[in-house]
């Protein structure tokens, strides 16, 4: 998947999205969006309010290089979301599956536990295996 500057990601935003923005940076300041004014390349320029405080209306100069993440406030559907990252990154790119094989994390779990099953036997810690303990 490609990497998509927040600038960019700003600029296509849907404008229902954009007046439910909390921005945070990574000095862990959230500001709570009520309109972008101004996104370019190195600034984000929007009126809002830090978290926490009732002092809205003020404008805030945010260095793109300092925004750690965004998040939309309000609910939204799966699908919006998925249809606004589409527009913005293009389709979804499917992961292939390895013929034979499941996936997910219980066959991750498995090959783990494996591994440090041998670990474990390699160093004498092994516990006897359930079909051992069934035998007996």
């Amino acid at each position: 998947m490609a990497k998509v500057p927040f600038e960019v990601l700003l600029a296509q935003l849907p404008d229902n999205l954009k007046e439910s923005l909390v921005v945070k940076t990574i000095n862990g300041t959230e500001v709570a969006v009520q309109n972008i004014i101004w996104v370019d390349e190195n600034y984000l320029l929007i009126r809002g309010r830090v978290a926490g405080t009732a002092d809205q209306g003020l404008a805030y100069f945010i260095p793109i290089d300092r925004i750690e993440y965004l998040c939309v406030q309000k609910p939204t559907k799966d699908d919006e979301m998925a249809k606004v990252m589409e527009k913005i990154l293009g389709p979804k790119r499917e992961t292939a599956k390895t013929p034979g094989k499941e996936s997910g994390p219980s066959n991750l779990s498995r090959v783990l536990g494996e591994e440090m099953r041998e670990k474990l036997k390699a160093l004498g810690l092994s516990r006897p295996s359930s079909s051992a303990q069934e035998k007996t």
